[in-house]
């Protein structure tokens, strides 16, 4: 990988990461780590805890309300996903860091808005942020 690629897109990850962390600080800081992660495990729904132990896949960039992908981030609160070109996630060469960052950005307001929503038993699940991989091969 080229070396200006390469900064970008650590950028973009690290970039990532604190707008993900920025909504679960306030949270972590009031306490142990420990118990701050066993509250949040509490509150899980069984199905959003299984969720969270998968990293999906999905084809295309079409992320509304009726996709695929929607359902799997909304219903079964899937721990995270990967963006490849193959599956056409990242489909533009020349302007790929904003092209991934809106992605990423747009699938977590899926996660977030997903969050404290009723789901069986009544029972809440709280905001999680997804883990987002990028999966990058080849010179472009």
């Amino acid at each position: 990988m080229r070396t200006p690629a390469r900064f970008i897109l650590n950028l973009l990850v690290v970039a990532t990461l604190l707008l993900s962390a920025g909504h679960v600080a306030p949270a972590r800081a009031q306490g142990d780590p420990d118990q701050f992660i066993a509250r949040l495990i509490s509150q899980m729904t069984p199905e959003a805890k299984v969720g969270q132990l998968f990293v999906i896949t999905f084809p295309g960039t079409e992320i509304g309300s009726n996709s695929d992908i929607a359902e799997l981030v909304s219903t079964f609160r899937v721990g995270g996903v990967i963006l490849s070109t193959a599956n056409g996630n990242i489909t533009s060469t020349t302007n790929a860091p904003t092209q991934v960052a809106g992605l990423t950005s747009s699938l977590q307001n899926l996660a977030r808005s997903a969050a404290n929503v009723p789901g069986p038993g009544g029972r809440q699940t709280p905001f999680i942020p997804l883990f987002v991989a990028v999966e990058q091969s080849g010179n472009g």
